[in-house]
């Protein structure tokens, strides 16, 4: 927690703190405080949090308002980040993310549920329950949404799933490979209509110029799940198939894609001597806050073009 105090601020020791809170009253299992090392546990956290702390506001005076009160509260309590998102942000957020198991996930979550408690009263799946549901809530009522915010839900959900995996059969696992081939094959239908969403902001030679990685990557998912039927079909092979299965949505999901070449003109430029002929400007002065680097200004120049008369973006 100390690390993650140290990279993602408050969130880091709120999401496990909250997770075990919640667990206790769910369960009922307060013994589970008893064999933390809260108090050893929270010095190792302030050996490995506060230095860093220290030095950065030594060297940035204004580093602990802007990383706790901006970074912070600011972002999580008020839109003043402009990243908003309806309640239910995060809810296509994890079907998407999980579409390769989503066939198994009620069937994970079922045994899951049915998992005895450990010896000591331990409740491993109302602890991942409980840690998914947390997080979920906790960032769905944040006034900052961000894709990456689902992140701390995927190993809870991940362990589910995996221990569900080894009880699969070849008949099971079979229905759930035919569907995905049928699910690409609509994809690769849908994706020619992504054009229809062009509008102002993002033409439709931007939807054209990714067109053509899309098809790709939908094509390689395509080839590994024909690859993972037949290790389910002719090798008889449940975890071979999942491994090859698997394979193919992990280079679906981590395919390249070109950067399409921008149709708009920059919106932004941060420059020391740029020229005032036919722009508006707004500048704003931030401060770097890197340890041991004193603070040295950026001037953010928003400008538009001399004929635009709205304002600046």
């Amino acid at each position: 927690m100390g690390l993650a105090m140290i990279s993602k601020g408050l969130v880091g020791p709120i999401v496990p703190i909250g997770t075990l809170i919640v667990y206790s009253l769910v369960s009922r299992d307060w013994a589970l405080w008893k064999r933390l090392y809260v108090v050893r546990g929270t010095l190792i956290f302030a050996i490995v949090a506060m230095p860093w702390f220290m030095l950065a506001q030594r060297a940035n005076p204004e580093f602990i308002h802007y990383f706790f009160v901006v970074q912070q509260f600011e972002r999580y309590l008020t839109p003043a980040q402009h990243r908003p998102g309806p309640i239910y942000y995060f809810v296509p957020v994890l079907l998407i993310g999980f579409l390769p198991w989503l066939s198994v996930c009620c069937q994970s979550v079922r045994q899951a549920l049915r998992t005895p408690r450990q010896t000591n009263g331990f409740a491993t799946a109302t602890m991942l329950l409980v840690w998914s549901a947390f997080t979920f809530v906790f960032f769905s009522v944040s006034h900052s949404k961000l894709i990456p915010y689902t992140l701390p839900i995927s190993p809870a959900l991940a362990l589910m799933i995996g221990a569900y995996l080894p009880n699969v059969t070849v008949l099971q696992w079979r229905r759930h490979l035919l569907g995905h081939l049928v699910l690409l094959a609509v994809a690769a239908y849908g994706a020619h209509f992504l054009t229809r969403m062009s509008d102002a902001k993002n033409p439709e030679e931007l939807y054209n110029e990714c067109l053509l990685w899309i098809y790709a990557a939908l094509a390689a998912c395509f080839v590994f799940t024909l690859v993972a039927l037949w290790a389910n079909q002719c090798l008889r092979s449940v975890p071979a198939s999942i491994v090859v299965f698997a394979l193919g949505w992990f280079a679906f999901g981590m395919h390249r894609r070109q950067r399409p070449r921008s149709v708009r003109p920059p919106q932004l430029r941060c420059a020391a001597g740029a020229s005032d002929q036919g722009r508006t400007r707004d500048a704003a002065t931030r401060h770097t806050f890197l340890l041991g680097q004193r603070s040295r200004p950026c001037t953010a120049i928003l400008y538009r073009p001399y004929h635009d008369h709205g304002p600046a973006h």
